[in-house]
């Protein structure tokens, strides 16, 4: 497991940096790679219970990542690489609603996200345009997934910030593309939704919590 964490860890940390080196199919290639590497621990790690919506989460994830970093060979790439993610996202959220636990401190974390998914569809919806469906179906599967997280029998430390780093990220590619170019977009982008894939996994990997 040494050998795939290090290797994870290269991988996303060269594509970071080389990010602007790469283009077409292998740039495609390179950026999805530290999900395939995930689903290879998730596949020697995950409880059986877990592992295939997981690998299926990531799938998703990975083809979502190869969608978006293809424009010039696939027509409608956005699209594809958001409906991609979307299966993805709704994928996690039926995990975590599954295992979800009744507790008082997980509501409160996941009362205490909704003001923030408001004010970002406040923001993003009027602005996206022809994609207003898309985009407010999306932005309720990955609140369906973070509220999810919070409740589930996952250590949330590591769940539960995997999911709001996710939504962080997504809010970065959502304002980037509909609302305003923000500097350095890209890597934002990439390093929060690598950070939160990796957060999400190694949630989903440890043992739950005791009560």
């Amino acid at each position: 497991m040494l050998v795939l964490r290090l290797a994870l860890g290269l991988s996303a940390l060269g594509y970071l940096i080389f990010m602007d080196a790469f283009s077409g199919l292998t740039g495609a290639f390179l950026k999805a790679l530290p999900i395939f590497i995930l689903m290879i621990v998730v596949t020697l790690k995950a409880e059986p219970e877990w592992k295939s919506g997981l690998l299926l989460a990531l799938l998703f994830s990975a083809g979502g990542d190869l969608a978006l970093a293809l424009p010039d060979y696939l027509e409608n790439s956005f699209i594809v690489g958001l409906g991609s993610f979307l299966i993805a996202q709704l994928t996690y959220a039926v995990m975590f609603w599954k295992n979800r636990l009744r507790d008082g401190n997980r509501t409160r974390y996941a009362l205490a996200f909704l003001p923030f998914a408001v004010c970002v569809a406040l923001i993003v919806v009027p602005n996206s345009g022809a994609m207003m469906a898309a985009v407010i179906l999306y932005l309720l599967a990955i609140s369906f997934m973070v509220v999810g997280a919070a409740l589930c029998n996952k250590p949330p430390r590591w769940l539960f910030l995997g999911a709001l780093t996710f939504a962080l990220s997504d809010t970065l590619l959502a304002f980037n593309k509909f609302v305003v170019a923000l500097p350095a977009a890209g890597l934002l982008i990439m390093l929060t939704y690598y950070c939160a894939q990796i957060l999400i996994i190694e949630g989903a990997l440890k043992e739950k919590p005791n009560h």
